[in-house]
């Protein structure tokens, strides 16, 4: 009768551990990046041929990180934004004029994204209000 060798079942569990690791190490990269979920499919559906699984991993690798909501966010000068937002009212056709609406309800992270939309409006009715 042959007893249970101890060591060699754990020199086991920590290879399997290893191997469970390495193959779900794009979706491990992928955890806080966009298109989680594609590489996350991906690395299961198709992780087990060697081309989905470096597939799986070149995409976890080369996806942009998510931004953090309200995190590093660079305040804009309320005086300006006020001034853009009511020059873009009296001055900007129907759409423009409700983009000037939107900026004087909208908190700063919104107010930084109408900003980042629509630079080219920012700048012409930056002007405009001065």
């Amino acid at each position: 009768m042959e007893y249970f060798n101890l060591p060699a079942a754990m020199m086991f569990f920590i290879v399997c551990l290893f191997f469970v690791v390495i193959y779900f190490l794009p979706s491990i990269i992928a955890s806080e990046k966009r298109g989680k979920n594609g590489i996350i499919a991906l690395n299961v559906l198709l992780g087990w041929t060697f081309l989905g699984w470096v597939g799986a991993l070149c995409w976890a690798l080369s996806a942009e990180k998510k931004k953090e909501k309200g995190g590093d966010v660079e305040m804009i000068d309320l005086n300006e934004v006020v001034a853009v937002a009511r020059a873009m009212k009296k001055y900007g056709g129907s759409f423009v004029s409700m983009i000037g609406r939107a900026l004087l309800y909208a908190d700063p992270i919104n107010q930084q994204k109408i900003k980042d939309t629509w630079p080219e409006y920012w700048e012409e009715y930056k002007k405009k209000g001065e």
